[in-house]
């Protein structure tokens, strides 16, 4: 029996993502309590095999770990970023003795040339996320000369950029009535919104990240389990979520169109061909004779990271996140990175998983890219703690044993 055809949410369910409690949990809390937290600075690093680089970028990765290990429930007074010459920056908006002693646990982590503290800042990333959150029916405001395209949390300005082709002043005056000083209107014409990308081609019997799915319109993200059943993982924008149209890897039938989400780009195909088996393998490099990277951990992006992703068009490439929190007019709440004439994001890179090596973690799907092409063009990911928001009964699969 099909568990999901479709989902709608509206926003105030969203307000409840936090993807580690189980569904009655969820029901058992407000709300308005249940913010995002743990998607802003988690604890969810799991013991990895690290994939082959330098002892600097090892020793790097580590103490991004360390750190927000250590910064749990910091979103409530404060934030965390890289800054563009990789420095890991805390701003602080509520000072208090525990924030105190949370930085001076920090300082013990990491370098003094790689830390600093900024105190006075007006927001918390909780602020900023709940004002995203606020935003996220921005199509709303859309008429009368007002065309916004999207907003998104930068934690490193601390505000919430909202941006415009156009925008009347009654719009415009609302907004700063609302939001005041937590909000940086941004209005041009070369603000042209987003628009969802379609197209490591050969028929795999071992199925992973990083490899042509739905007739090589689209790439694998990971995947999953629910009991013995098996599925992968991959945009919403690539299914039907009718749960009966058969879907092919390339030429061959794999499984079943079988669930997706609408305010949010994911969705899942149930495996049902046999002679295919499920692996937590990316394949990073292509053409390769076999998978070269894995994940065996999930996790939240911070602002400023390097993270990669490996597509069936732009293959592997690596860049900079701009937001953990932007709202598009397709999409809510997606990750924000960097982008160029459309070298890491483009048709048919859509579903693609969006990782790091060292450690070995899963943090996003790819999902759009700007429409507008040029030097500062940027894509946009789906989180992957919404996999177990929707689908809190189905586990993604993280062994390496092949299944």
């Amino acid at each position: 029996m099909k568990l999901f055809k479709s989902i709608v949410l509206s926003t105030a369910v969203i307000t409840t993502l936090i993807w580690t409690m189980s569904s009655a949990e969820a029901d058992a809390n407000s709300p308005v309590n249940q913010t995002e937290a743990s998607l802003i600075y988690p604890a969810e690093f799991s013991s990895t095999t690290s994939s082959v680089a330098s002892p600097e970028k090892d020793r790097e990765n580590d103490q991004l770990v360390a750190v927000k290990k250590a910064l749990v429930d910091f979103e409530n007074v404060g934030s965390f970023y890289i800054d563009k010459s990789g420095n890991f920056n805390i701003a602080v908006s509520k000072d208090s003795e525990n924030v105190n002693s949370t930085i001076e646990k920090i300082k013990s982590l990491v370098p003094s040339d790689k830390i600093k503290i900024v105190k006075g800042r007006k927001y918390s990333s909780k602020e900023l996320f709940n004002i995203n959150k606020d935003l996220s029916k921005f199509s709303e405001y859309n008429n009368d000369g007002t065309k916004i395209t999207q907003t998104y949390m930068d934690e490193e300005l601390g505000k919430v950029v909202i941006e415009a082709s156009s925008m009347s002043d009654a719009v415009k005056n609302k907004l700063l009535g609302l939001y005041k000083d937590a909000v940086d209107i941004r209005i041009n014409s070369a603000f042209e919104g987003t628009e969802k990308t379609f197209t490591r081609t050969d028929n795999f019997g071992v199925l992973g990240g990083g490899i042509a799915i739905n007739n090589s319109s689209c790439t694998m993200a990971a995947t999953a389990t629910k009991g013995t059943d098996r599925f992968i993982v991959t945009v919403g924008h690539c299914l039907t979520g009718n749960g009966t149209s058969t879907v092919y890897q390339n030429s061959t039938s794999v499984g079943v169109d079988w669930a997706k989400s609408f305010n949010h780009d994911i969705g899942l195909i149930k495996v049902t061909a046999s002679g295919r088996w499920i692996s937590n393998k990316i394949l990073r490099t292509s053409p390769n004779t076999a998978y070269d990277g894995k994940y065996t951990a999930t996790a939240s992006a911070t602002q400023g990271q390097t993270l990669c992703k490996a597509g069936i068009t732009t293959n592997e490439t690596c860049f900079k996140v701009l937001s953990t929190s932007v709202n598009t007019s397709n999409f809510q709440d997606a990750i924000k990175v960097e982008n160029p004439y459309w070298q890491n994001q483009n048709n048919g890179d859509s579903g693609a998983p969006m990782y790091s090596t060292v450690p070995n973690v899963l943090y996003g799907i790819m999902s759009e890219k700007d429409t507008a092409y040029g030097p500062n063009s940027a894509a946009y990911a789906t989180k992957i703690s919404y996999f177990r928001y929707y689908w809190p009964d189905y586990s993604l699969y993280t062994s390496d044993t092949n299944y």
